[in-house]
């Protein structure tokens, strides 16, 4: 073999290996790229179930409040506050046995 034919082979052989670490950086790159779009739609779906809970929170409160409870009592009940309240005390036995 002759020293150019040495020379060519060497200058393909350079190129060949640089072209297979391009392609093999695009490929890492492009599952790179749809790695992280599928952690950012992940983030967003978050994002949107952390809205849905907080309006689902501030309408359970709403509906659990005292004056909610009062309203559906009184208008859709027919229930009406007490006019007097009487307690009526029991005191515990005393035990001997104690």
């Amino acid at each position: 073999m002759n020293k150019k034919s040495k020379h060519i082979r060497r200058f393909i052989l350079t190129y060949v290996v640089i072209a297979l670490l391009a392609i093999l950086g695009l490929n890492v790159t492009i599952k790179t790229l749809a790695i992280n779009k599928k952690i950012l739609d992940t983030q967003k779906q978050i994002t949107l179930i952390r809205d849905e809970n907080k309006t689902a929170l501030l309408h359970i409160l709403a509906e659990t409040s005292l004056d909610k409870i009062e309203s559906i009592a009184t208008e859709k009940l027919h229930m009406e506050l007490p006019k007097e309240i009487n307690y009526l005390y029991i005191q515990p036995k005393k035990n001997d046995a104690r």
